[in-house]
């Protein structure tokens, strides 16, 4: 019986386990291209551009990077309760979105940077995260602000700290 080396067995066993990754990989971009449309730029005529907060963040008419992601979910998977109540479909939403595994790294990465006692107030846990209402105020992760609520959209502002008023340097708004 021929013996295998230790490096041609973990070669081997890296080497298939980086082809199950991929295929994996492949078949999840595939799966999130089927049920997700993106459209870019956004139309002249779309809402965002006539808000009074845009038009107020954005005094000197600054060019912008726009899009848009429409991610289709099927009605069988929206939990009854959450299009009885008006306004509960988004706030869940978010609760996924910034709660979720997802945004995990991310608000690791910011909490390290940034937690300190001028952001005390803003949302830095997966809990608080996963229970806020997000009412026109909430900041979480001193990097986004909801600067608006809708029963049917969240408008975020983003791009630096929210504790910095007034155009930014770097700025963003983002509905969910």
């Amino acid at each position: 019986m021929a013996r295998r080396s230790l490096l041609g067995t973990t070669i081997r066993l890296g080497a298939y386990g980086a082809a199950a990754v991929a295929a994996a990989g492949g078949l999840y971009a595939a799966r999130l291209a089927a049920t997700t449309t993106l459209v870019t730029p956004l139309p002249e005529d779309d809402p965002i551009w006539s808000t009074e907060i845009y038009r107020r963040l954005n005094t000197f008419d600054n060019p912008c990077m726009q899009d848009k992601i429409v991610k289709r979910v099927p009605l069988t998977r929206i939990r009854p309760e959450l299009l009885e109540t008006e306004g509960a479909l988004v706030t869940e939403l978010n609760r996924g979105l910034w709660g979720g595994g997802g945004y995990t790294p991310q608000r690791l990465l910011l909490a390290r940077l940034f937690r300190n006692e001028r952001t005390a107030d803003h949302l830095w846990t997966r809990d608080e995260l996963a229970g806020s209402d997000y009412a026109t105020g909430t900041r979480h992760t001193d990097h986004f602000e909801v600067v608006n609520k809708t029963s049917d959209e969240i408008l975020f502002r983003a791009g630096n700290s929210p504790l910095l008023e007034g155009p930014r340097d770097v700025d963003a708004l983002f509905e969910v």
